[in-house]
């Protein structure tokens, strides 16, 4: 059906959730320990999820991400993204949570044969077609919570895990957890935080103060 085509990564109907810290941390496992989905291997999808929680970059800018895009040697760590793939066309720089440092600079050791400016994450297809993120998020929080499902053996705790929203793709309000919901999760816990609206709409990077307040 038309329905059925629709990319929650675009449609601006589709509503998403924030993820818990304890569900972001199960989603990276499950991605890690899964197979490949949709042409992306299990270490870099958890990097993937990693970046989108904890620096708010979309598909589009996260699928430009090079070698040369970290600079992890300088006393304050960041990310870029260069204008042309910003959606506000400006090259735009995310810092880095200091425990991140070392496990990209792994992950980036795993890629040193390729060129500085080659894209790290494998997001469109040979013909230029974006690989469903959504699809990936959808596989690996099923997978996620089979795993917290099967940790229980009282039955009365395994149906209750297996009714409740904790890792749910779409929860019971009709909010999904879909690859975009990782930027809502970055917005969402700087505004938990405390972190002043101005700081905030900056790394959302927002025209608007209210945008980051009202859907966030």
């Amino acid at each position: 059906s038309s329905l059925a085509t629709i990319d929650p990564q675009s449609d601006p109907r589709h509503h998403r959730r924030p993820l818990t810290e304890d569900e972001v941390f199960r989603l990276v496992d499950a991605a890690l320990a899964g197979p490949d989905i949709q042409g992306v291997c299990g270490t870099d999808r958890l990097m993937l999820y990693i970046l989108a929680a904890l620096t708010g970059y979309r598909r589009a800018e996260l699928a430009s991400l090079t070698p040369k895009s970290f600079a992890l040697d300088t006393p304050e760590p960041t990310v870029t993204i260069q204008a042309a793939y910003a959606k506000h066309r400006r090259q735009d720089s995310i810092p880095l949570h200091p425990e991140l440092i070392e496990p990209i600079r792994a992950w980036l050791a795993g890629k040193a044969s390729m060129p500085a400016d080659a894209p790290l994450f494998p997001l469109k297809t040979a013909a230029g077609e974006w690989r469903r993120t959504s699809e990936m998020m959808r596989k690996d929080l099923a997978s996620a919570k089979r795993k917290w499902i099967e940790e229980t053996a009282i039955p009365a705790e395994r149906n209750n895990r297996e009714a409740s929203d904790f890792l749910a793709y779409r929860d019971s309000n009709g909010l999904f957890a879909d690859f975009h919901a990782t930027r809502h999760t970055f917005i969402s816990n700087l505004v938990k935080l405390g972190i002043p609206v101005a700081i905030c709409q900056k790394l959302a990077r927002h025209s608007d103060p209210r945008l980051t307040l009202n859907v966030y």
